[in-house]
């Protein structure tokens, strides 16, 4: 099935920094590595610009870190490479 026939006409053009796309962006194809670790809680709490958010711990003083590689071999903007390093994170006064 093709992506139109699956979502019909849900893409739009848009212009980004003088760079013309469609959003959403469709990635037909992409390689991924990713990894989920532990780090100092305090030092990734001195990371979260936002002091409604905590990490999310896994000990007392540990908390969860996560590292995703991604190699887009085929998207609407062409291929590229991404890397992201993420810290989940919690509302402050949730359990």
């Amino acid at each position: 099935m093709k992506k139109q026939e699956f979502l019909g006409d849900l893409q739009s053009e848009i212009t980004f920094r003088n760079f013309k796309a469609k959003s959403p962006l469709f990635f037909q194809d992409l390689v991924m590595t990713a990894g989920v670790l532990t780090a100092d809680y305090h030092k990734a709490l001195a990371l979260i610009p936002m002091r409604q958010f905590v990490p999310l711990r896994v000990t007392k003083t540990r908390c969860l870190l996560a590292i995703h590689c991604m190699e887009y071999l085929k998207s609407d903007i062409g291929p590229y490479s991404e890397v992201s390093i993420s810290i989940p994170v919690k509302p402050v006064h949730s359990k």
